[in-house]
């Protein structure tokens, strides 16, 4: 996968040897259970015998935490290796998801979407009403023992309390609470809230990965400067893989103490248009220091997405206080520890086109 269109990310010469070599296809196998996915596994490695080579097979399982407090106590929440409940807000398309929903979408984030947000007119078979999707594949490394010393070197330069801090650098707290609702009494981790009341991003700054990469419609600026931001958006999907720091799901599941192992996201995002959707939120929003605050005159640069910018200098402007315009800004480098080991782009194609195959 090459990098047309001027982002940040490393030159693929770096990217792990697998996705350096080309690549024609991907399967996705899922199960809950593990010798249902490695039976089927097997089964599709074997019958690509004098057709096809297997570059890599990438294992990845869902890591949840135990609740143990509030009305969910007991359950469990999805979450990646940083520990942050993970993927809550993305676009809903039926009424069946959108009663889902519940508290999670309602009158200050319309989280609803038209299908063809994702889908587009299959080319490969001529029958009517046969979509299929663009699909963005990233294997993204997570370095967790970096990440936290520099939440702490933050919570300590600016001070705020660690937790606050890794909330602002996320866009959420670890439960899901959004920063922005900090001061709002405790709820289910939530999808209805918007920045309107926070246009300083005293709250919930203007560079946190959540609001670089879906502002919610608090995007400064022109319409042809900065986009409507709902169209957007992508349908996405991180699945963890390695193994967890111990602490981080319950003790059943297998875990690494070494906090910089090799461990991070294979993440998957469909789209109707890769380069207007996926490609425009990483370089055009996360890897552009100057959105959103820079795009109008006499403001000052906002800086790179602390989590997945792909830069090595992210400096950020930082609110001294949360909620307090009063109390300033400082400008600390908050440098991601994530990087991308490799990806590559895919067309999924219609049902009736893989039924043709059979």
């Amino acid at each position: 996968m090459k990098n047309p269109t001027g982002g940040k990310d490393p030159p693929s010469s770096t990217w792990e040897l697998p996705f350096r070599q080309e690549i024609h296809a991907l399967v996705a196998v899922a199960d809950d259970s593990f010798s249902t996915v490695n039976t089927a596994a097997d089964a599709i490695i074997a019958s690509l015998t004098g057709v096809g080579k297997v570059r890599l097979v990438q294992e990845g399982t869902t890591l949840r935490r135990p609740i143990v407090e509030g009305p969910l106590a007991g359950k469990f929440e999805p979450i990646e290796h940083f520990g942050y409940f993970d993927g809550i807000s993305n676009p809903i398309f039926t009424k069946r998801d959108i009663q889902a929903e519940n508290d999670k979408t309602g009158p200050d984030w319309d989280a609803t979407a038209r299908l063809n947000l994702v889908l587009r007119d299959d080319p490969f078979t001529t029958v009517e009403d046969a979509y299929g999707s663009f699909l963005v594949y990233r294997k993204l490394h997570q370095d967790v023992g970096l990440f936290e010393s520099r939440v702490i070197h933050l919570a300590q330069s600016i001070p705020l309390p660690a937790n606050l801090t890794g909330a602002m650098v996320v866009g959420r707290f670890k439960d899901g609470t959004p920063v922005a609702k900090h001061d709002a009494p405790k709820s289910l981790p939530t999808n209805n809230f918007n920045y309107k009341g926070d246009d300083a991003a005293f709250k919930c700054p203007a560079h946190a990965h959540t609001r670089k990469v879906n502002p919610r419609e608090s995007i400064p600026g022109p319409a042809f400067l900065t986009g409507d931001g709902r169209k957007r958006r992508i349908v996405r999907r991180g699945i963890p893989y390695g193994k967890p720091v111990p602490g981080l799901v319950e003790p059943s599941i297998p875990s690494d103490a070494n906090r910089s192992a090799d461990r991070g996201l294979l993440f998957l995002c469909f789209q109707a248009n890769i380069k207007t959707q996926f490609e425009f939120i990483q370089r055009t929003w996360a890897d552009n220091p100057k959105f959103p605050n820079g795009t109008l005159p006499f403001t000052s640069n906002t800086g790179y997405d602390p989590v997945i910018g792909q830069d090595s200098d992210e400096g950020q402007r930082w609110p001294n206080k949360w909620g307090d315009e009063n109390a300033g800004r400082d400008r600390i480098s908050f440098e991601a520890a994530v990087s991308l080991k490799g990806g590559e782009y895919f067309f999924a194609p219609s049902l009736a086109f893989l039924k043709a195959l059979a």
